[in-house]
């Protein structure tokens, strides 16, 4: 199979491969020919692109080859697949792999038939100065043949001159300026590309021009290669298939791409699917549709199609090839219009072609612009564009006369025998049509034709002297030959198109044109075909060929008399009465039987009927006139319509209460109503009570109940065209009487035409009369708004004039729109440089990552060794402790024997002290001795001795005072000094508090006085610069989720006294924020540091966690139950770091001791929290350790301010009464150091009185001893030696010596005491010491510990910042990758915006210094300008534009309303004159056929007679002669006798009955006034008239027999039983 190029083969062999994947390499493969290098034609022939590529494949892939051979229409033409032929044979044209290195534009000649003696042009030869080969050289041998070959020069036989190949770049041209509006003229192709008139497809497209249309070799090649464009520029997507489009088309859209979407009626209710579908999240490649389509001739709605691709984003590709840009313009509507130029472009049958042209104002104009510059390939043969050139010339004169000849075709088929019309002048769809037909645009010269039946579709086919066969591309009339199958014709469109496809086509609901399919019968049409029901009755039956005869062929109505009616009726009915027909019973529609229960006088009456002829006898009362009357009641008719009673209630037999009613139709055959719902009989049944309740049902033939709807039994009844109203169908036995003896003429015509339903279509055409009056009036009204709506389309046609004139401002718009849009590239530049510069920082920053985890696992070393030490240390010191604490055990035990000898010691010196008391007393004793002997001796020898002893006893007395004194000021001295040095540590200890405590009042006051200053301002609680970063993220577009943060303000306390705990124990959690992404943690780390905002940033997710089998017993607080959480992110990120389902909350101590110190621990508590009662504002936090111990720890209070939105006068109160409550603690604090304080003064005091006691103390004893001295030695020398006084003294001196030892042993024993109290005070400084020790000690070895846990602290830091450098290096990586990825990324959307910028213009200077912000402010301004201008003109040029558009398109649309107006009222005018005339001739078919009928019966008997007929005057007149031997017109029926007046009102009976098309018909007591003759004769005549109607039923009721009556087997005598006795009569005189 050969194609044009390499390309087009390749897509073909892919096509094979993908339909059959069964086929090898080796078996598929393609061979490109080209010109031979070595060719002395080589250089000449690089003029033309002749190449060939042929596509190998197995025979049996034919079929599969030929589909995208057809489909595609990228195959090669004729011309030049003869001209390659020729090439090939001559050697010219060779393999590819002959000649690699030569070039593929090369150049080409025409075909054989084109060929001359010489190779090329006369100026190609000239130039080219080489010998030219001559026909034996390509291989051509002269046979005379005039079909010879010019290898460079086409030869334009058919128009007689010839054309240089220099001229087909002009003519390429010249079809596309043809095409594109801008070369309207026949001109000379030398003349064409300098042709500049500016069409009016041109202005109404901005920028339109000749360059936005591409040539393609075929019509579907356009199609298929503009489907294929638009997959390479928008990517694979679904397209959609709008109406029936050319098969070819659906294929295309179907085998190439994702599929299709097929709307094969392209109705509003389709569009209506296409928008709910788009409205669910659809999306389309494009939508393709036909305007108009073929072959039903239907235009799309563009305009509602345009609005829907514009909102949901796909393309509108319009086949225009059966409208053609000349009647219509559809570019503004869609992106791409399609045509083929193979049709009424070419007009000559002699060349295909297609063209695509591009809407330059459409969204996909640039990228499919820049997509055909790739995928874009000229295959179209050269000689092919110079023969479609030379067709289109008279392009323009041709359409105006195709349209007038189509148009004038339309209204000359004759619409007797055409069923249908299919033109868009006349569619449904014509307003869409004429939404895009320009000014002088008709409505092209396509048309479709339906008829009635295949014999007149033959026949009209046969007869019609014009050209035949299935092209649309002629410049004469072609017509499309209809095919014959059963039933049925159907045009060569829908055969040759979709042959394969017939049951396609029947579900595509696309009808066969050229003869419908046969009418149904004419008891299966619908009511609203009145007349074709009654017209089509059993008179109806009658031929068109007999019909026509009646009324003399085609003559006028006017001219044909009545006489001559009458002669022809009679002529029809004596031929009918000369066939032999048997009388068949209907399949449906007649009765099988009548059941009455408790009606009127019968309890119950079942009457069968035959199914034709049927004779009801019996006697008065047997219940003849009821089996009629039941029949009417029961089929829905009314009770006065039966003249026996007005209402149902007086049909109820006497003494019941209600009454049934039981009509059994038939139903069999084909034609059967809902046979599959009610079988072959239909039963209706009738109730009706004296109530006044009344209903029906309809019952299958099983009896089961279908509906009780009177409309269903109305639809049964007309379906069948039972007339149970009409008192001609159903004449009772009054209506007989009356009809038969007392009807006047005019009584008689009222009964004629309405039995025959004339007065009904007299009645219709009065109404549709009224309809055109009503018409007419509002043409009046519209045609006064059109002059209004005429005026408004040129004030706005005016503005829009106006607004063309702002060009200016527009341009400097677009300059600043081009700029903007570049300026948005150079950003993107900028960026990716930083993105740039930010992968080499990252990989500086990954170097520095592993130097720093160089560092970092160095320092984890060392800090392991510090560890290690400090372990070892303190291991030491607590070795050092032992002796320590022996010591202390041996001064312990030293202390406790020293304590033991004092108390021994103590008891020793109580023991002395007795002693001492007992000499003491002998002492006085002897004092008083010797005072007595003195005062003996005094009275003796005077007093001076005795008061020198007493002076001397009283200065010794007075220095044991001072010693005594002495020490115990010593004493006290140095426990005071005791004292003063325990207090003054003592007063360094309670300032200390102090300090701390009024530091803590100042941080709740400064704390109380920021809540009292912004009222709870919740960002004041983060970092300063917390507003700039939270705006910053709200700017910021990178993140893939906005960042949620800071935690704490979507965080509310709802107990504001767990405020200060629970701030200390999330801490620095409630400043952070959370990301879902690393990504987003990237971009916000470099927010926080571009507005010097650092906070914590945690990765989460916003799953949400389930904990209520995880918390506590409901009657703990917990943490999470005494907050708001407002994000679901913040929530899971508290509960997986805070625990805050599981932390409890209890206010008491004591009470949080007791929960937690419970041998049973809490179920789901983790830890608890409570409130210090000790230390306001404290907090302690109970847990258990690892070995599930518990533990106890203090929280310190808060001193920010409160980062969790609560209370802000809860948190104020709190805050006031915690600062007093540490204001009197402060009290306390200062009382107590003041105390301490006044004791330290008081002791310093104390002991300087007691230094200075000391000195006076000191000098008071050397004086006093001083004193006793003397005062001893002065009574040494006056002693006097007297014996008993001696002795006395003897004796007193032995008690002081004793005395003396006592007090020595007594002072020894002090000494001792002393001693012991001096050791034990040593020893007991000794322990204190060694306590001290042992305390500085421990200290020491608590220091070690705290030091081996800082150091431990300090390595497990060291450890995390080891992994945390090593997690830094990959992070780092990480970073880097990603920063790379995204420089890759900003790489693509610079290339991206560059596209984009594109797309708006080529790449432009940007003015320095101007940047989005400024050309934003500039656009601003001068859309401002515009729109301050547009407002004064009412809008932007689009609207304004738009506004004069749909002015004038409501211009338009209001002229087309008024002329559709007037065209319907002229086409009802004409439809009624129509009507009336073929009623006046129905009027004069009947009236004929009753006047021949009805002296036909009369002639039975020998009679002679008339029925006068007066239409104008409305009556009906018999003139009858019983006598034929008498001339005259015959006599009045007045003037008759009861039997002959009886026997001529039948004969006028049956006359009107043929006119009649119900199925039944019922007559009683027709022989009232008959005698017996002409009873006979009358029966005869009415079962003969019966025969010759066959499948008709009749019902004739007498009350007479029957017995002299020829009883065949259509006829069946029913006889009723005798009325029964003791029967009463109806109420009706009641």
């Amino acid at each position: 199979m050969l194609f044009p190029s390499r390309n087009v083969a390749i897509r073909c062999v892919d096509f094979l491969r993908k339909q059959d994947q069964s086929l090898t390499v080796h078996q598929v493969k393609t061979v490109e020919l080209l010109p031979d290098r070595q060719s002395h034609l080589f250089d000449d022939l690089q003029k033309l692109a002749i190449r060939l590529c042929a596509v190998v494949y197995p025979q049996e892939s034919f079929a599969v080859a030929k589909m995208f051979w057809q489909h595609t229409g990228d195959g090669v033409s004729s011309r030049r697949a003869e001209f390659c032929h020729r090439a090939f044979e001559a050697g010219s044209l060779v393999e590819k792999s002959i000649t690699e290195s030569q070039t593929e534009q090369l150049r080409s000649k025409g075909p054989r038939r084109y060929q001359g003696r010489t190779s090329f042009d006369k100026a190609s030869a000239e130039h080219t100065h080489k010998p030219l080969p001559t026909d034996e050289e390509l291989g051509i041998k002269d046979t005379g043949d005039t079909d010879g070959l010019d290898c460079c020069q086409f030869i334009e036989e058919r128009f007689g001159r010839n054309l240089d190949t220099s001229f087909v770049s002009s003519a390429k041209l010249a079809v596309r300026r043809r095409i594109a509006g801008s070369l309207v003229a026949d001109v000379e192709l030398s003349e064409a590309p300098n042709v500049t008139i500016q069409s009016t497809r041109e202005l109404k497209v901005k920028d339109f021009s000749e360059d936005d249309v591409y040539l393609y070799p075929t019509g579907m090649s356009s199609i298929f290669n503009t489907h294929r464009t638009m997959l390479a520029a928008r990517g694979p997507m679904k397209s959609i298939c709008f109406g029936f489009p050319y098969i070819d088309t659906l294929k295309v859209l179907e085998k190439w791409g994702p599929g299709c979407l097929f709307y094969g009626q392209g109705s509003a209710k389709d569009l209506d699917d296409l928008e709910k579908r788009l409205r669910g999240g659809e999306r389309y490649l494009a939508l393709f549709c036909e305007l108009p389509g073929n072959p039903l001739l239907k235009s799309p709605d563009l305009v509602r199609i345009r609005c829907l691709a514009d909102q949901y984003d796909f393309a509108v590709i319009v086949d225009e090839t059966v409208g053609n840009f000349l009647n219509v313009h559809v570019l503004p509507y869609a992106d791409v219009v399609v045509s083929s130029l193979t049709k009424v472009f070419s007009g000559d049958s002699n060349v295909m072609g297609g063209s695509a042209v591009l809407n330059p104002t459409g969204r996909y104009y640039d990228t499919l612009k820049q997509t055909n510059r790739i995928e874009y390939e000229d295959c179209y043969w050269a000689e092919d564009v110079l023969f479609l050139e030379r067709n289109s010339r008279d392009f323009v004169s041709r359409i105006g006369r195709i349209n007038a000849n189509a148009e004038a075709i339309c209204r000359t088929l004759p619409s007797t025998v055409v069923k249908e019309v299919y033109y868009p002048k006349y569619s449904p769809t014509r307003r869409f049509y004429d939404q895009c037909r320009t000014p002088n645009g008709g409505y092209g010269g396509l048309l479709s034709v339906t008829f009635f039946t295949p014999a007149e579709a033959v026949a009209f086919f046969d007869r019609i002297e014009v050209a035949k066969g299935p092209s649309l591309g002629t410049n004469f009339t072609l017509w499309q030959a209809p095919v014959i199958f059963p039933a049925a014709t159907a045009s060569p469109y829908t055969l040759l198109a979709h042959y394969s496809e017939l049951d396609w086509r029947k579900k595509a609901r696309i009808s066969n044109l050229g003869a419908a399919e046969k009418p149904h019968s004419v008891r299966r049409r619908n009511e609203d075909d009145l007349e074709s029901r009654n017209a089509s009755s059993d008179a109806g039956s009658t031929s068109e060929a007999e019909l026509d005869e009646i009324h003399g062929g085609r003559s006028d109505d006017d001219a044909v008399d009545e006489d001559r009616d009458t002669q022809r009726a009679t002529q029809v009915i004596a031929r009918q009465n000369k066939r032999i027909m048997d009388n068949m019973p209907a399949d449906n529609g007649i009765i099988e039987s009548v059941t009455c229960i408790n009606f009127m006088c019968h309890n119950k009456l079942h009457v069968p009927f035959g199914p034709l002829i049927n004779f009801i006898i019996g006697h008065n009362g047997s219940g003849k006139s009821a089996v009629l009357t039941a029949l009417t009641l029961c089929l829905g008719g009314k009770a006065a319509s039966t003249n026996r009673g007005q209402s149902l209630k007086s049909f109820i037999k006497e003494g019941e209460e209600s009454t049934t009613l039981i009509v059994k139709l038939k139903n069999t055959g084909h034609s059967g109503y809902q046979q599959e719902t009610y079988g072959d009989s239909i039963i209706v049944e009738r109730h009706f009570s004296k109530a006044g309740a009344s209903s029906f049902r309809l019952k299958n033939e099983n009896g089961r109940t279908i509906s009780t709807r009177k409309a269903d039994l109305e639809e049964i009844c007309d379906y069948f065209a039972l007339q149970i109203d009409n008192p001609m169908n159903v004449l009772t036995q009054d209506m007989a009487r009356q009809f038969l003896s007392n009807s006047s003429p005019s009584d008689k015509y009222r009964f004629f035409v309405k039995g025959v339903q004339l007065e009904q279509l007299d009645q219709d055409y009065q109404l549709l009369e009224e309809t055109i009056d009503n018409i007419e009036a509002k043409l009046e009204v519209r045609t006064q708004d059109v002059k209004l709506i005429e005026e408004r389309a040129r004030k706005a046609a005016a503005k829009q004039a106006m607004s063309e004139k702002h060009d200016t401002l527009r341009d400097r718009i677009r300059t600043y729109t081009r700029q903007m849009a570049w300026v948005q590239v150079e950003e993107q530049e900028k960026a990716l440089v930083s993105l740039e510069q930010d992968v080499q920082a990252a990989g500086q920053r990954k170097q520095q990552a592993e130097e720093t985890a160089a560092v970092a696992e160095q320092g984890y070393d060392q800090a392991n060794t510090t560890v290690e030490q400090a372990s070892q240390a303190a291991q030491e010191l607590r070795d050092s402790l032992r002796p320590l604490q022996e010591s202390k055990a041996q001064v312990k035990e030293k202390f406790d024997q020293n304590k033991a000898e004092l108390l021994n010691l103590v008891a020793e010196q109580r023991s002395v002290g007795d002693h001492l008391k007992a000499s003491e007393a002998r002492i006085k004793k002897a004092h008083e001795d010797i005072a007595l002997e003195h005062k003996r001796l005094e009275n003796a020898n005077g007093s001076s001795h005795t008061k020198r002893l007493e002076e001397v006893e009283q200065a010794l007395a007075k220095v044991t005072d001072v010693k005594v004194t002495f020490d115990q000021n010593h004493e006290a001295m140095r426990n005071s000094e005791d004292r003063l040095r325990q207090m003054e540590r003592d007063l360094e200890a309670a300032k200390a508090p102090v300090v701390a405590k009024q530091l803590e009042i100042k941080q709740c006051e400064g704390f109380l006085n920021s809540l009292m200053k912004d009222r709870g301002a919740q960002h004041g609680a983060f970092h300063a610069n917390m507003p700039r970063l939270l705006r910053a993220i709200r700017e910021e577009t990178g993140f893939r989720t906005q960042p949620v943060g800071p935690i704490g303000s979507h965080v509310r306390l709802l107990k504001p006294v767990w405020s200060s705990i629970l701030e200390k124990s999330f801490g620095g959690t409630l400043s952070s924020f959370i990301v879902t992404s690393k990504s987003d943690q990237s971009v916000l780390t470099n927010i926080m540091r571009r507005v010097n905002c650092v906070c914590p940033i945690l990765i989460g997710n916003d799953q949400p966690i389930n904990t209520s089998q995880h918390e506590p017993d409901q009657r703990f607080d917990t943490t999470l139950r005494v907050l708001e959480i407002d994000n679901e992110l913040v929530k899971r990120q508290l509960i997986i770091n805070q625990a805050i389902e599981q932390t409890i909350l209890i206010e008491s101590r004591s009470e949080a001791q007791t929960v937690m110190s419970d041998e049973h621990r809490p179920r789901n508590v983790r830890q608890c929290y409570c409130l210090n009662d000790q230390r306001r504002g404290w907090g302690i936090r109970y847990g258990w350790g690892r070995d599930n111990a518990p533990t106890a720890s203090p929280m310190a209070p808060m001193t920010g301010q409160p980062r969790m939105k609560t209370d802000v006068e809860s948190q104020i109160s709190l805050r006031k009464e915690t600062l007093h409550h540490l204001n009197g603690e402060l009290r306390d604090l200062q009382r107590r150091v003041s105390e301490i304080s006044d004791d330290v003064r008081s002791c310093n005091q104390t002991i300087s009185r007691h230094v200075r006691q000391k000195d006076s103390l000191r000098q008071d004893m050397h004086r006093a001893e001083e004193h006793a001295e003397r005062l001893q030695d002065e009574l040494d020398q006056d002693r006097i030696e007297e014996g008993r006084l001696d002795a006395l003294k003897e004796g007193l001196k032995d008690a002081m010596e004793e005395k003396s030892i006592g007090e020595s042993s007594y002072g020894e024993a002090v000494t001792a005491r002393d001693t012991l109290n001096v050791a034990s005070r040593s020893l007991k400084e000794q322990l204190h010491e060694i306590d001290r020790e042992l305390t500085s000690h421990a200290s020491r070895i608590k220091k070690a510990e705290d030091k081996v846990l800082r150091c431990s602290s300090r390595r497990q830091t060291a450890l995390q910042e080891k992994n945390s450098a090593f997690q830094a290096i990959r992070d780092a990586a990480e970073d880097q990758a990603k920063i790379d990825r995204r420089r890759q990324t900003q790489s693509k959307r610079v290339i991206e915006f560059s596209s984009q910028a594109r797309k708006v213009s080529e790449r432009v200077t940007v003015d320095r210094g101007e940047t989005p912000n400024s050309l934003d402010k500039k656009l601003e301004k001068l859309s401002r300008d515009l729109e301050r201008f547009q407002r004064d003109i009412g809008g932007s040029p689009e609207a304004v534009a738009r506004h004069a558009v749909e002015t004038r398109i409501a211009y338009q649309t209001a002229q087309k309303q008024v002329k559709e107006l007037q065209d319907l009222a002229q086409n009802f005018k004409y439809s009624l004159i129509g009507r009336q005339d073929r009623w006046r001739k129905f009027q004069r078919f009947i009236s004929a056929r009753a006047r021949a009928q009805f002296t036909y019966l009369l002639s039975e008997r020998s009679f002679r007679g008339a029925l006068k007929t007066d239409h104008k005057r409305r009556i009906l007149d018999l003139h009858v002669e019983p006598d034929e031997t008498k001339a005259g017109k015959g006599r009045q029926t007045k003037t008759l006798s009861g039997g002959e007046k009886s026997f001529s009102t039948i004969c006028l009976l049956l006359s009107l009955w043929e006119a009649m098309g119900s199925p039944i018909r019922c007559l009683d007591e027709f022989d009232v006034f008959m005698d017996s003759v002409n009873r006979d004769v009358s029966l005869k005549m009415m079962i003969m008239a019966a025969r010759r109607s066959p499948g008709r039923q009749f019902v004739l009721i007498t009350p007479q027999s029957m017995g002299n009556v020829d009883v065949a087997g259509d006829v069946k005598i029913i006889k009723l039983s005798d009325p029964e006795r003791g029967q009463t009569t109806l109420p009706f005189a009641r």
